[in-house]
């Protein structure tokens, strides 16, 4: 039969309870605890023999405790864990961009800056990207390109760490351009709204719907050779000295999310 505790016994635990605890969660040095549980291995043992549910409840916040330290340590490796997967996706990434890039010969006269895009205003037709004054050295007016080749605006503002992308279809930009595979040449103009036209087509030119637009060097705004897009619609005129042609972009603002800037190249 167990022998009742008296109040005296009480108090002794709650004591010996409340120093365990406060070694244990103010984080005193090893010396201090060690020090501390010497002193009172006598006495623990004496009530831990003394009441099975006591020596349960020591037991049990001491292994609480090492469960929780364990838990804790075992959460920070998993968001260190994590954290390089992430980066890992990143690079891949990136190297499957600068692997298409290369695949087109882009490295061959190139000097290219990788860079994400980090907003979008369509309303401007302009986007953001993470390359700027001090992270890539950029500047205004460097064309800017995605992997497989398609032109897709110039650098305008430039900051530190960002830089924007004035798109091609902004109303602000134009640039010499041709038909591939044929000798017209004209000049594109961005109408706003994510929409182009290609201008100043001699009439007597035959341009079909679905013919492709590429960027001329002339004018030296873009290299040549660069996809543009494609014709939609042709708008035509008797009595004017020039035809109209509606391009379709080939490159879908809502895909991009890499880029290229050309920072130099070989005329």
């Amino acid at each position: 039969m167990k022998k009742i505790f008296s109040w005296r016994h009480l108090i002794a635990i709650t004591l010996l309870t409340g120093t365990l605890i406060a070694v244990n969660l103010f984080g005193f040095s090893n010396n201090i605890k060690n020090f501390f549980y010497s002193f009172s291995s006598p006495a623990s043992k004496f009530f831990w023999s003394a009441g099975d549910e006591i020596s349960d409840f020591l037991a049990g916040f001491l292994k609480a405790k090492g469960l929780k330290e364990e838990a804790e340590r075992i959460s920070l490796e998993n968001q260190n864990f994590f954290s390089q997967i992430v980066k890992l996706s990143d690079a891949r990434k990136e190297n499957e961009e600068l692997r298409k890039a290369l695949g087109l010969n882009l490295d061959e006269g190139y000097e290219l800056e990788l860079a994400n895009i980090v907003g979008k205003d369509v309303s401007r037709d302009s986007i953001l990207i993470d390359k700027g004054r001090g992270n890539g050295f950029l500047s205004r007016g460097m064309p800017v390109i995605n992997s497989e080749k398609v032109v897709v605006g110039r650098i305008g503002e430039v900051f530190n760490s960002f830089s924007e992308v004035v798109l091609i279809t902004n109303k602000d930009s134009s640039f010499d351009s041709k038909m591939f595979d044929k000798e017209v040449y004209g000049l594109i103009k961005g109408k706003g709204s994510l929409n182009l036209a290609m201008e100043m087509i001699p009439k007597e030119k035959d341009i079909l719907i679905g013919d492709l637009v590429i960027t001329s060097n002339l004018g030296g705004v873009f290299p040549g050779g660069f996809l543009v897009g494609r014709v939609s619609e042709v708008t035509k005129s008797d009595v004017a000295t020039f035809q109209t042609a509606e391009i379709e972009p080939y490159f879908k603002v809502n895909e991009l999310k890499t880029l290229f800037v050309i920072k130099d190249y070989m005329r």
